[in-house]
């Protein structure tokens, strides 16, 4: 009776853990863990991969959705690719480097 009870707790165990990598799998992905770890390293992973989705963030919008964002909307009137991302960029470089410039020398 006891080995019987002990096993479902063990499967119970089991199911838990497989339940919380499945909902953290891409943070757990991101440190190379895969899904027989104990729960609290799971834990781990998903405060680490938060932390570093707040980096990326704070990058990305600085640097990637502002060119992203003039991507798209010279794309509906310039059907080039690479023309479209060098028109972007100068537009970016221009708001990031020109204006800041442009107002020290005032």
């Amino acid at each position: 009776m006891d080995n019987e009870l002990y096993s479902i707790h063990q499967e119970n165990i089991s199911r838990r853990q497989k339940t919380t990598y499945d909902a953290n799998k891409e943070a757990c992905n991101l440190y190379g863990i895969d899904d027989r770890v104990p729960l609290w390293q799971i834990k781990l992973m998903r405060f680490g991969a938060s932390i570093w989705f707040l980096i990326y963030w704070i990058f990305a919008s600085l640097t990637i959705a502002p060119i992203n964002l003039f991507v798209r909307g010279i794309r509906s009137f310039i059907k080039n690719s690479f023309v479209v991302f060098l028109i972007a960029i100068l537009c970016y470089l221009i708001i990031v480097i020109g204006i800041p410039l442009i107002i020290s020398l005032i």
